[in-house]
């Protein structure tokens, strides 16, 4: 997962003998991993080989190999596989590969005792595969053989006597993989007389620094990769380097093992010609660098490093150099200056790193830097201004980090300001819902030649207006964010784009307007997968639009689901042009009879619920309440009014209103008095009126009583009409009244405490009738 070495000896036939149809499927998942942007091509059977090209269709050459910028490699002149850094910054170790389509095809061509296929050729015979076999032996091969790969077998020793059977390729075998197999003892020059060999794999056996010592013993000149991997060796095989003087060794990795310190003096003084040198996954705490000239590759990912490699002290330890692994490592501060001077560095990998912080220009000074990968790095939390200030910066990775895009963590205008040249930018997997259209402007205001831009997983919550600018961007990721819909005519500026992702948000459709023919004609890949699609009429355009253009869709139709009807793919939805111009007709009138109703329903609901309140109102606007005096000449049809719920009628009935009466006081009781047939509103009001006083006997079920309300607003009502005159309104308290009864009106009646307590207990009886009989004025 780390950027390391992919080492080994990979058949030519599993490498490369894919099917039409499987080979274009890598090629389409290759483009659907947000991670690797490159397709592979093949070539015209003419030139038999394997072009690497990346989304934008460049082929770039260095040094006489065939490579992509990101890249994904394949073949050198001579048509052998050789070391590149793939997108994953990993190291790839292919076979030699001939100029023949024929290596497609692999027909059996060694059988066991038993006449079992235990080995399979190519056509032309040069390509033996024997892995995983469980042989002990080497078998006898065609004569043929250039490649033989012997891999995870069961063979225990490489001497004459096990070589025998392929003693007869000493002048033809160029390629030899015995990897992953128990072999522990090896005899000293055992290889020495297959004097064309130039791809050696011994990685995953039980073989010490000795054994490798008598491996590389007379080894062959023409050695150029040799791959110790997972040997568990403690130290480098320093003793064998020797051995290794006169060979063209271009490739040498001892990934996947136990090495703690390393010291490349006698590395790079007997190996003169060393170009890739992988020593990661390892556990090394420190390297004494020297001096090479001829280094280009070098990768110490996955070590347990605390610090940068001084590479330019007392002058460029490696004046070649052109890739540098050292991710994965507990490196914490960002120390530049110890590479600045490595004028052709192109590729620096720093990713899966403790650093906290990229300072200003910070990469200022390297001359040829071109690919940049910060990723993985949780502990970045800031990029200051100008932090990758340089002119010859063509590809960013600032990946995954988890770094918040805040005003105070990353100074959005400045840090790619002077990144002018700048075609690929992957800020993918951070935290960027903050930034507004502004900061969207400012951060991608200079880059006019972007040509790949990918902010997937960063919480965006709408698509940024400063993308319509880039007019030369030909791939566009924004994956699994919270974009819900497209602005119109979005994409209409972007007439370079050949590859789209926008699987994973919140679309719930895609109107003709968002898709215009003059930007989906110059469309190769579009993904819009995984979005929460409504199958309705709205989306019959982009149905359309996904049956014409199959061949353009990624994950077509599996992954495009309708979400308001479970596991139905949009185009099995029945969605057609007839059911939705009937749809259209109708609509109107479907929608005007709903609002007429729902208006309807509200009016009648609003009704019902101040049923009481507007009767209220009705009443208090239909009668003209007169200005009574409190003057006690005032004559009156009756002393009292008393007012109470229903639950209560015993109550006030019996030991309220019968001693009123006794006293010699005209009550009228609304519920014992009033006359059938009349209305009951107009009625109250004009005995409340008529009265001298009212008095309100409150309870928890008066609160639910619509009538007693109504009461208790008449009488609160008069109670202010003859300015605020204490003997017209009277309340008695018959029970506590729970606090989620206490309506408006029982709040007002009782806040100011103004109010008797009625008490079954007869020792307070005369308290309560001498109290109310104050406030009738009565003895």
């Amino acid at each position: 997962m780390h950027a390391c070495c992919v080492i080994g000896f990979i058949s030519a036939f599993i490498v490369f003998g894919l099917s039409g149809s499987s080979f274009e499927y890598t090629v389409r998942s290759h483009v659907n991993d947000i991670s690797a942007s490159n397709r592979i091509k093949r070539s015209s059977k003419a030139t038999s080989r394997y072009d690497v090209s990346n989304a934008y269709g460049e082929l770039t050459s260095a040094n006489g190999y065939a490579i992509s910028k990101d890249g994904y490699d394949v073949l050198n002149k001579e048509g052998y596989g050789v070391s590149k850094v793939n997108e994953d910054n990993k190291i790839m170790y292919l076979e030699e590969y001939q100029d023949s389509n024929e290596t497609e095809l692999r027909v059996p061509c060694v059988n066991n005792t038993t006449n079992q296929s235990v080995c399979f050729c190519s056509l032309d015979g040069t390509f033996t595969d024997c892995s995983r076999r469980n042989l002990t032996f080497f078998p006898i091969v065609p004569l043929e053989t250039k490649t033989l790969n012997m891999s995870g077998n069961s063979l225990k020793k490489l001497d004459q006597d096990s070589l025998t059977n392929i003693s007869t390729l000493s002048k033809s075998l160029k390629s030899l993989d015995i990897s992953k197999n128990q072999i522990s003892y090896i005899e000293n020059g055992s290889l020495s007389n297959f004097t064309v060999l130039k791809i050696l794999d011994v990685s995953v056996n039980h073989i010490s620094n000795i054994a490798i010592e008598n491996l590389t013993s007379g080894i062959s000149t023409q050695l150029e990769h040799l791959i110790l991997e997972g040997l568990q060796l403690k130290e480098l095989p320093y003793h064998s380097m020797p051995n290794l003087n006169n060979t063209r060794l271009s490739t040498f990795s001892v990934k996947n093992n136990s090495i703690k310190n390393v010291s490349s003096t006698e590395i790079f003084q007997s190996l003169k010609k060393l170009k890739y040198l992988d020593l990661s996954f390892n556990s090394i705490r420190q390297i004494n660098v020297e001096h090479s000239e001829s280094l280009e590759s070098l990768s110490l990912s996955s070590n347990e490093l605390t610090g940068i490699p001084h590479c330019c002290k007392n002058g460029a330890k490696f004046p070649n150099l052109t890739w540098l692994y050292l991710d994965d490592n507990c490196i914490h501060d960002l120390h530049t200056d110890r590479l600045d001077c490595l004028d052709k560095l192109e590729l620096l990998n720093i990713s899966a790193t403790r650093i906290k912080r990229v300072p200003k220009n910070a990469f200022a000074r390297f001359k040829s830097l071109q690919r940049l990968t910060l990723e993985r790095t949780e502990s970045l939390r800031h990029l200051d201004s100008y932090a990758f200030n340089s002119s010859s910066l063509k590809r960013v990775y600032i990946r995954f980090n988890q770094l918040a895009f805040t005003p105070e963590q990353v100074d959005t205008k400045t840090i790619l300001q002077l990144c002018r040249g700048l075609l690929k930018l992957d800020f993918s997997g951070n935290y960027m819902s903050m930034l507004n259209h502004t900061l969207w402007d400012d951060l991608l205001q200079n880059l006019s030649d972007l040509q790949y831009l990918d902010i997937s997983y960063s919480g965006i919550l709408f698509l940024p207006h400063a993308i319509q600018h880039l007019t030369k961007l030909r791939s566009l990721h924004v994956i699994n964010t919270w974009i819900k819909t497209i602005p119109k005519g979005y994409f209409s500026k972007l007439t370079d784009l050949k590859v789209l992702f926008l699987k994973g948000n919140k679309l719930t459709t895609i109107k003709a307007q968002d898709f215009p023919p003059s930007f989906t004609n110059h469309l190769y890949i579009i993904d819009i997968s995984y979005n929460p699609f409504v199958c309705n009429c709205d989306l019959l355009w982009f149905i359309e639009f996904t049956n014409k253009n199959k061949h353009k869709m990624d994950s077509f139709p599996k992954r495009y689901t309708c979400s308001n009807i479970e596991n139905v793919q949009i185009t099995n939805s029945k969605i057609n042009i007839k059911s939705c111009l009937l749809a259209k007709e109708t609509s109107k009138i479907i929608q005007c009879t709903c609002i007429a109703t729902f208006s309807l329903m509200l009016l009648i609901s609003v009704v019902y619920r101040y049923r009481w309140r507007l009767r209220y109102m009705f009443y208090v606007l239909k009668f003209h309440r007169r200005k009574y005096s409190t003057k006690r000449g005032t004559a009156y049809t009756h002393d009292v009014y008393i007012s109470s719920a229903d639950a209560n009628f015993n109550t006030v009935y019996y030991q309220i209103i019968m001693e009123l009466e006794n006293r010699g006081l005209k009550v009228y009781f609304p519920h014992r008095d009033g006359m059938p047939g009349t209305m009951v509103l107009g009625d109250c009001l004009d005995k409340i009126d008529d009265s001298k006083c009212v008095i309100l006997c409150l309870s928890n079920a008066y609160t639910h009583d619509y009538l007693c309300e109504f009461e208790a607003h008449m009488a609160l009502e008069r109670s202010f009409i003859e300015h605020g005159d204490s003997n017209a309104l009277i309340v008695i308290v018959l029970e506590e009244i729970c606090s989620l009864n206490v309506t408006k009106i029982i709040h007002k009646l009782t806040r100011t405490g103004d109010y008797l307590i009625w008490d079954e207990n007869h020792t307070s009886d005369n308290l309560f009738w001498r109290q109310l009989g104050e406030r009738m004025e009565i003895v």
